[in-house]
């Protein structure tokens, strides 16, 4: 295990390259929101998110580690983090993976993100 958890979490070129023209295109008001959606996604999906590449500036840094403690308090506290990884690198994993499988969605069905989250939003159930 790597116990060094990152100073800064980013996303693929895949992922950040939609995340921009998403935001470009005036789907997304905040970056770092679409950042934590794609967050949530892929915990609702419940699947293993895979290792972001970052060889061959793969990786786009975005964000101060620091700017996404209240999604990574979460992830801590469902006790999903796997021991052979530390708590922001895998809420990096899972951001880059949901937004992945968001872009899939969007590029399958022909909705905007902006639907997609107005949808996941509806999911969630209010207090």
């Amino acid at each position: 295990m790597n116990d060094q958890d990152l100073a800064n979490v980013g996303l693929s070129e895949e992922a950040h390259l939609f995340l921009v023209t998403q935001k470009k295109l005036g789907n997304i008001k905040h970056l770092i929101d679409a950042y934590k959606l794609g967050i949530a996604y892929a915990i609702r999906l419940g699947e293993e998110p895979p290792e972001i590449p970052t060889s061959n500036r793969a990786k786009a840094n975005m964000y101060d580690a620091g700017s996404i403690d209240d999604v990574v308090q979460i992830i801590v506290a469902l006790g999903i983090v796997p021991e052979d990884t530390t708590p922001a690198r895998y809420a990096e994993r899972l951001a880059d993976h949901g937004i992945r499988k968001i872009k899939k969605i969007t590029a399958t069905s022909g909705l905007r993100f902006n639907k997609i989250s107005e949808s996941l939003e509806q999911e969630i159930p209010k207090p």
